[in-house]
């Protein structure tokens, strides 16, 4: 082989070389091609994000709860995610939290009666989960999922003071390689009369897509 034809056949291999390298570091985070379905689960491991099938994750930050009373309190709720591809739904529950920090009041909250279970909406029942229909439009897009979580029960002084669901808005983060969060804004729809406001960050991020 020539020296002419042996330069080629280098840059070609180099070339092919190149491309298999770009296509699998895209493979690492696919595009959503279908924004009716859930396609992939992602967990932040310090460098990148690894594809997984379920999690347990905590969010925490700043609430206000208003009940008769207005409290600014810190809340940190843990949960599990999980993602059913063929089945085309992300389950999510809350298995713990706590209110923490903020006024003096804050120490006499509480929050139990746990799993709380999050559904598509106020009005859905069994199975408990979030339809592909409400996933975000892209892998980047920072589309709001909307739920509603059931099971709330806040307790004032070891007392119950409201028991019910909240609707919760759930966020990849803007942009996507941001911190995931909740957002509550809303009445806990049950027993009671209380509000909650606030935002709840990802300790550790994940998204759905």
């Amino acid at each position: 082989m020539s020296m002419k034809m042996m330069k080629k056949a280098m840059i070609g291999t180099a070339g092919a070389v190149a491309m298999f390298s770009a296509s699998a570091t895209f493979a690492q985070t696919p595009a959503n091609s279908d924004p009716n379905a859930w396609e992939v689960l992602q967990e932040f491991n310090g460098s990148g994000y690894t594809s997984i099938t379920s999690g347990s994750y905590t969010f925490s930050g700043p609430t206000e709860l208003s009940a008769g009373i207005g409290a600014d309190c810190n809340l940190e709720l843990t949960g599990t995610v999980e993602i059913d591809v063929p089945n085309n739904y992300v389950t999510i529950t809350v298995t713990d939290g706590e209110v923490n920090a903020g006024q003096l009041i804050c120490n006499s909250l509480d929050v139990r009666n746990f799993p709380w279970v999050a559904y598509a909406d106020a009005s859905s029942g069994a199975p408990a989960n979030i339809p592909g229909s409400q996933s975000p439009s892209s892998a980047t897009a920072d589309d709001n999922v909307s739920g509603n979580i059931r099971g709330i029960d806040v307790t004032l002084f070891g007392s119950t003071i409201c028991t019910g669901a909240i609707d919760v808005v759930f966020n990849n983060g803007s942009p996507v390689s941001n911190v995931s969060y909740f957002d509550f804004d809303g009445p806990i729809v049950g027993t009671g009369s209380c509000t909650v406001d606030g935002t709840l960050s990802a300790n550790t991020d994940v998204n759905a897509y």
